[in-house]
């Protein structure tokens, strides 16, 4: 019988590895996108967004969009293929910066902020879809 975690994991083919990509919370109603596992602590942005920001030198290494519900009505055909239920993360993060209603920051810091985020992903991560389930 193992004694830990980790002797649990290996003996079940090793511990799980880390998988960049987004995900849906229906119970949450976000979508969270880590693009790397590191200790991180939260930055919010305003009431849509939160930055996951790394502990040691706090670059960007992930984010949370909420509200997925209400974004799908607001982008409506415009960023999601509304049959299949996916959105692409550029367009959350573009629908998340208009919708937002309050913020911590000026306007300029938190367009700069969401330019931030941009530039973090890549456009191959840009264009990911999230299944988003409705149901």
């Amino acid at each position: 019988m193992a004694e830990t975690l980790t002797d649990f994991l290996k003996s079940c083919g090793g511990e799980p590895q880390f998988k960049s990509e987004p995900r849906y919370n229906r119970a949450g109603d976000c979508v969270e996108y880590f693009f790397s596992n590191e200790a991180h602590h939260a930055d919010r942005v305003d009431g849509v967004l939160t930055l996951y920001r790394a502990d040691d030198n706090h670059s960007i290494i992930g984010f949370q969009v909420k509200g997925i519900t209400a974004l799908h009505k607001l982008l409506g055909n415009f960023g999601i293929a509304v049959n299949t239920g996916k959105v692409t993360v550029g367009m959350l993060i573009l629908g998340a910066y208009y919708s937002a209603g309050d913020s911590r920051h000026t306007a300029d810091n938190r367009r700069r902020l969401y330019e931030s985020l941009n530039e973090r992903l890549d456009p191959d991560a840009c264009r990911q879809p999230v299944l988003v389930d409705q149901n």
